[in-house]
């Protein structure tokens, strides 16, 4: 936007709660909220645009075996995340 190539951006994120029973490789809101204010400070150097963020949440768990959780991943990044999660560094 500050560089006028584009006047409006949409992020559609998943909550924080509903991250949780998402992969490893997508963001949400409370990953992203630390870089609202710097995307807000822009808006002094955006002529015209505009950025939307939607919000979306599940409406709630089932423990009906009809509908089993994804099994976790073995290879790529699933890899990874696991070790962090065994292992982690802080």
């Amino acid at each position: 936007m500050a560089a006028k190539k584009i006047q409006a951006g949409v992020l559609i994120l998943p909550s924080r709660s509903l991250y949780e029973h998402l992969t490893d490789r997508i963001g949400n809101i409370g990953e992203l909220s630390p870089y609202l204010g710097m995307w807000k400070s822009m808006g002094t150097a955006v002529e015209r645009g505009m950025l939307a963020i939607a919000v979306v949440e599940h409406d709630e768990l089932t423990d009906d075996p009809k509908f089993p959780y994804l099994k976790v991943g073995k290879d790529g990044r699933a890899i990874e995340g696991k070790g962090k999660r065994i292992n982690p560094t802080t």
